[in-house]
């Protein structure tokens, strides 16, 4: 077995099984259009700024990635989903990150600093 797909798979078991990664990857796909469907909206509010959604609601704004990927751990969120994150340009321009939500079995930090 690769090695790789091994650890997901202990990744997967940890979060309650394959129906619950299927469940976070519909979230995550919700949140974006979420994203998108206030990205004008928001442009307006927090140009050149980073926001992230999780369960289709804004659940942080910062100057900084690292001080939004605080505020994202701060919310001590408990279910494997992932947040939204994206970077609202003052111009129209669509530039998504994904990282995983603070979640005790995988620290967004684990993801964040992974090459």
């Amino acid at each position: 077995m690769n090695t790789e797909f091994g650890e997901f798979e202990k990744y997967v078991e940890r979060i309650g099984g394959w129906g619950v990664l299927v469940d976070s990857m519909k979230q995550f796909e919700k949140d974006n259009i979420f994203l998108d469907n206030h990205a004008e909206e928001w442009r307006k509010l927090h140009s050149e700024e980073w926001v992230a959604v999780f369960k289709e609601e804004l659940i942080g704004v910062a100057a900084d990635l690292d001080e939004l990927l605080k505020i994202v751990e701060g919310k001590n969120i408990r279910q494997p989903y992932s947040a939204a994150i994206s970077f609202i340009f003052a111009k129209k321009i669509k530039f998504v990150l994904a990282c995983q939500a603070a979640h005790p079995n995988a620290p967004l930090s684990r993801f964040r600093r992974r090459r």
